[in-house]
């Protein structure tokens, strides 16, 4: 499997980016999908690379432009960080670059022609698009033929691009749609939607690996029904474990936020912080004392990495119903 079947990488941002400068030390930061596809990336990168120049492959989890190993990064020259979009909420050093990596994929016309019946089945007239930082070009082609079929899009997918904490506009329209999807592989952004949207309306994925069209407004219902087990589960903890991340994942406002609540209702509160978190890290933390854990970092480890824990492990925005803080019949996501 050649990367240059799937993928193309903007080589001109890539050429401006090293061109600049004389770069003894270089890291590159490919996402975990990408990182097989080292051999062909560094045989791209060294076209553009003065000669005498060191590349390292960062080995490390790169699950988004958020997270970032500050000291790691501190060591090299540049940091070429691949196939993210920018995070909205933080801007890494100067010495970061980030560079668009394309999906080669098309969406086949029978897979568009099933989405639209289906859209029309359901009665849908007002729909909200989105799409990953790979696949903007494939959400143009699906915004222009729903509406030449007379859907009204209510947003530019291509400016909405979506992360797996942040959506975009959606938290501001998504009461005057009919419908909602997003133009990626995969069932974890169209979840993300569905989950801002508290399950309301339906939530489509038009996926580009597939071929196919997938509803997962069911998927949707189920991981609320999980979600809301864990926010009664924690209702009558005591004890609270929050997980405080780092770079472009440490929240001061949210962890704020959360301790003030949990302290006002006389909880006990011990932080805990962590660049990278996975279930055997939080085994290792765990013991009789804690009673619930607060992830205020990615909210994404509480929903899918840490979903199976033991022990109830909530978003902020749980968190904060669990303590009546927010209403219990509205959910919160992500924050």
């Amino acid at each position: 499997m050649a990367f240059h079947e799937f993928y193309t990488v903007d080589e001109d941002r890539l050429r401006s980016v090293l061109s600049r400068n004389r770069y003894g030390k270089i890291l590159v930061q490919l996402p975990e999908g990408l990182k097989h596809f080292f051999p062909e990336i560094l045989e791209i990168i060294r076209k553009y690379v003065k000669e005498g120049s060191e590349v390292h492959i960062d080995s490390s989890p790169t699950f988004g432009s958020c997270l970032m190993d500050l000291s790691l990064i501190n060591n090299y020259d540049i940091v070429l960080h691949f196939g993210h979009a920018e995070y909205p909420y933080w801007k890494p050093p100067p010495k970061v670059k980030l560079i668009d990596v394309f999906s080669r994929n098309t969406i086949p016309d029978e897979t568009l022609n099933s989405f639209i019946n289906e859209l029309k089945g359901r009665g849908v007239e007002r729909i909200a698009l989105y799409t990953t930082a790979q696949h903007p070009h494939l959400a143009r082609e699906v915004r222009e033929r729903l509406a030449a079929e007379g859907f009204t899009v209510v947003n530019n997918p291509v400016k909405s691009i979506v992360f797996g904490c942040w959506f975009s506009d959606l938290p501001e329209i998504k009461n005057d749609v009919d419908a909602v999807a997003v133009v990626a592989g995969g069932k974890f952004h169209a979840i993300g939607l569905g989950l801002v949207t508290g399950g309301n309306i339906p939530v489509y994925g038009v996926d580009p690996y597939l071929g196919r069209c997938i509803d997962y407004s069911d998927e949707v219902y189920r991981t609320l029904k999980v979600r809301y087990g864990k926010i009664v589960k924690a209702m009558n903890a005591q004890n609270w474990l929050l997980v405080v991340g780092s770079a472009g994942q440490y929240r001061p406002a949210i962890v704020e936020r959360v301790s003030s609540e949990l302290r006002g209702r006389e909880k006990e509160i011990v932080k805990t912080v962590a660049t990278y978190i996975s279930q055997d890290l939080l085994l290792d933390m765990d013991n009789d004392w804690v009673e619930a854990i607060v992830i205020t970092s990615c909210p994404r480890l509480a929903l899918e990495d840490l979903s199976s824990f033991p022990k109830p492990v909530l978003t902020p925005g749980e968190a904060l119903i669990s303590v009546g803080a927010l209403p219990f019949e509205s959910y919160v996501f992500p924050w």
